[in-house]
């Protein structure tokens, strides 16, 4: 007889108090029609409101099942997510938001898919992507400018995934400080499958991802998996040096002729496009400094303040 696997559920929260204990509660009855022992991990990522008091409520009303970790601070989803698998030792691994906007009635799917062939991720993909028409529009291109730079494709991807062992064990070897989850997942290359899914609306609330938030993410993200910019700072030269020569023709043939000089203007223009591509090729080269002086501080990527879990009574 097969061992039973332990598949841990883990769900990271950032002021997810009215949507925790519903999306918990739909996990487990949907785990029940699974062969597997559940454990649900639920990352407090330095909530504001009631996550907190929610997810310590839930680890008392389900000794055994549910595990808390609360984080000093907001350090963000991908670091949550980290903190989740590190924080058991479970056959399994899925990844959910606590929002709502992954299906749950989707796990079975996600378990049969792994069970039925020799892989060791299941992705989750999206089918459709809600919001407003700029924000579709703002992840289409970040997907399409992330694989341009960093030559991996996350195109519809997400966090919802099924793995197992071997495959967390893989990720946690990735040292990024600032680590990203969907990027690493499919840097991995292990084997895998893919499971469709719609994404539905929010339980509760509305997103705390602005525009401003999601473009610093992506910025963020492209300069860690990504050395191209600064081969970009190679075609500024490239161009200062064309540029340059062209005037240098030019003046050469204007003393030659006779011609009379027409005045400071492009002279102007051209010193200050140089100026400007001085200033881009100093401002790419600190951010990768900054960067690196993130790495070499050595610093943790996340902090626990507080975990709770509850041992079941033996009677």
């Amino acid at each position: 007889m097969d061992k039973v696997k332990t598949l841990s559920v883990v769900i990271p929260a950032y002021n997810e108090e009215e949507t925790i204990k519903g999306t918990v509660l739909k996990i487990i009855e949907e785990v029940k029609g699974i062969d597997v022992k559940l454990i649900v991990v639920l990352v407090d990522d330095g909530s504001t409101d009631g996550s907190w008091v929610e997810i310590s409520k839930l680890a008392k009303d389900f000794p055994g099942l549910i595990v808390g970790v609360k984080f000093s601070r907001n350090y963000g989803k991908d670091c949550a997510v980290l903190a989740g698998i590190e924080s058991v030792s479970t056959d399994l691994y899925l990844v959910i938001d606590a929002d709502g906007e992954h299906p749950v009635e989707k796990i079975s799917e996600f378990y049969s898919n792994y069970q039925s062939g020799d892989c060791d991720v299941v992705h989750g993909i999206k089918k459709n992507r809600r919001g407003s028409r700029t924000s579709k529009f703002m992840s289409r291109l970040f997907n399409k400018t992330f694989k341009y730079f960093a030559n991996i494709d996350i195109t519809e991807s997400s966090d919802f995934k099924l793995f197992n062992d071997k495959f967390k064990r893989a990720l946690l070897n990735y040292g990024d400080y600032d680590f990203f989850f969907r990027a690493a997942a499919q840097d991995v290359g292990f084997q895998s499958k893919k499971v469709d899914f719609d994404e539905k609306e929010r339980i509760f609330g509305v997103s705390s991802w602005g525009n401003r938030r999601l473009f610093k993410y992506a910025f963020d993200s492209i300069v860690n998996y990504s050395h191209y910019p600064l081969f970009f700072i190679l075609f500024l030269g490239v161009i200062s040096v064309l540029l340059g020569g062209l005037v240098g023709v030019k003046a050469l043939v204007d003393s030659l002729t006779g011609s009379v000089p027409e005045g400071y203007l492009t002279l102007l223009v051209l010193d200050l496009v140089s100026l400007g591509m001085i200033m881009t090729a100093v401002g790419i080269v600190g951010v990768y400094l900054s960067k690196i002086f993130d790495e070499v501080k050595g610093r943790p990527r996340y902090l626990v303040e507080q975990r709770v879990e509850y041992e079941v009574d033996v009677v």
